[in-house]
């Protein structure tokens, strides 16, 4: 998840986009309660620490506080609580969950653990106020249904949901973008800069984001969404470690991209930011980070380069806001109150529009109005509108897998296993883990 940039905040008021979030998003999206209580308070856990994402969802639920929460006899406290560096680990958020100081309303910044807390009964299903309140599976794109809908129930209510795109730096590639991984290769090569055996500049550092994007890219898959099954060790799934291997080869091993890395300031932001890469995969969120931070980059965006037979628009949904509620949560009417509230228009409105993200309601999202505010989105809506973006993994094994991959790309990109012997010591761990997820949760439909 990324950060917004503040300035922006007048300017899209002024502009059609708001109005036309809201007007298009359904009947349960723009309701409202006129319920008046004693005042009951809520605790309210986010991992948004980042710069201004902390400072939108900060402001979020203390103008519910001053408005609707008024209305609805709650104050929220508002508790960041930031995932450990550069992993999706939500171990504080589970932990808490499972005692009696379980907070009342839970929001993460990626899909990874929602499956896993749902088959755990960490959180409870949605069912009844989702048809309470109209929720229809066609208002939504396929994905983000898959992503509140599934194994039977309605989990989640979403503020937003985003997935990468292909960058490419202007000041360093001034052409068109590569279409094959053989004109990637080749642009890359020419843009790596080795200056007495350091490496100061790079074509791209694959490895660094979007494993789950390259490896679609070069036709692989992990999951068969239609018969709920893990598929890991394949050949298919090896090109793309065997890709990032060519990488490794023309930097002179994986350490000299290291060093690249950590040559950037140690706060929010990665290295394309910072100029050192003419090519990376980004969310639809970086030119807000971009102004946040005061960072100059001129850019570019399109569709990622892809191998032949697949797709030009394929992406994979990398994260998004899912709203929850934590099934020992001691005001669970009041909670779905605050969750309505945040993912309602106004909620999405809040989030989607500053912070250039995508509302989950197709309307929203695909409305001129919505594109003309924010025109660098449109690489994003091509992809939806082209129906080829694929939805996270709905496995409660998935956390494990997420961990455990990073770490499979670590072991072959700095040689220790060749792709297939660690494709298959993954697929083995996720096997046992599947194993003895079925033998504690034989309910549970698919892997």
């Amino acid at each position: 998840m990324g950060s917004t940039r503040l300035d922006r905040r007048s300017f899209i008021r002024r502009t059609a986009a708001g109005a036309a979030v809201a007007a298009s998003a359904p009947a349960f999206l723009r309701a409202t309660s006129a319920l008046a209580a004693d005042t009951t308070t809520l605790e309210f856990w986010t991992p948004a620490n980042d710069p201004v994402g902390k400072d939108i969802i900060t402001k979020l639920a203390n103008e519910y506080n001053d408005t609707q929460g008024k209305t609805d006899g709650i104050h929220v406290n508002t508790r960041i609580k930031p995932t450990p560096p550069n992993t999706d680990d939500y171990v504080q958020y589970t932990t808490a969950m499972t005692s009696s100081a379980s907070p009342d309303v839970v929001m993460a910044y990626t899909y990874e653990p929602i499956s896993s807390w749902a088959a755990n009964g960490f959180i409870k299903s949605l069912d009844d106020i989702a048809k309470q309140v109209g929720v229809k599976e066609a208002d939504y794109f396929p994905i983000t249904w898959s992503m509140m809908n599934f194994n039977g129930h309605f989990w989640a209510f979403l503020q937003e949901f985003d997935f990468n795109r292909f960058w490419w730096n202007t000041d360093i590639h001034k052409g068109a973008p590569p279409k094959t991984f053989d004109d990637l290769d080749t642009l890359a090569k020419e843009y790596t800069k080795l200056e007495g055996g350091k490496l100061t500049q790079a074509g791209i550092i694959p490895w660094i984001s979007s494993t789950l994007d390259w490896n679609a890219a070069w036709g692989g898959s992990f999951y068969d969404f239609q018969n709920e099954k893990w598929t890991i060790n394949t050949p298919a799934n090896a090109k793309f470690l065997q890709w990032y291997l060519k990488y490794v080869d023309m930097f002179g091993g994986r350490d000299k991209a290291d060093a690249l890395i950590s040559s950037i300031p140690a706060n929010y932001g990665d290295i394309f930011q910072y100029g050192k890469l003419a090519f990376a995969m980004e969310g639809e969120y970086l030119p807000a980070e971009l102004v946040k931070q005061s960072l100059k980059l001129n850019y570019d965006i399109g569709a990622m380069p892809v191998t032949e037979g697949v797709p030009a628009e394929i992406a994979v949904v990398g994260g998004g806001n899912p709203f929850v509620l934590p099934t020992k949560a001691k005001h669970p009417e009041q909670a779905i109150k605050f969750i309505q509230y945040m993912t309602s228009a106004k909620g999405v409105n809040a989030w989607c529009i500053p912070n250039s993200n995508i509302p989950p309601v197709k309307a929203a999202a695909t409305d001129p109005a919505f594109l003309k505010a924010l025109p660098k989105m449109k690489p994003w809506i091509d992809a939806l509108n082209a129906n080829h973006v694929l939805p996270p993994f709905p496995s409660p094994i998935t956390p494990y897998f997420m961990t455990n991959l990073g770490t499979t790309v670590d072991e072959v990109t700095y040689k220790k296993k060749t792709p297939e012997q660690a494709l298959a010591d993954l697929e083995k761990g996720v096997t046992d883990q599947v194993t003895k997820f079925k033998q504690s949760h034989p309910d549970w439909k698919g892997e």
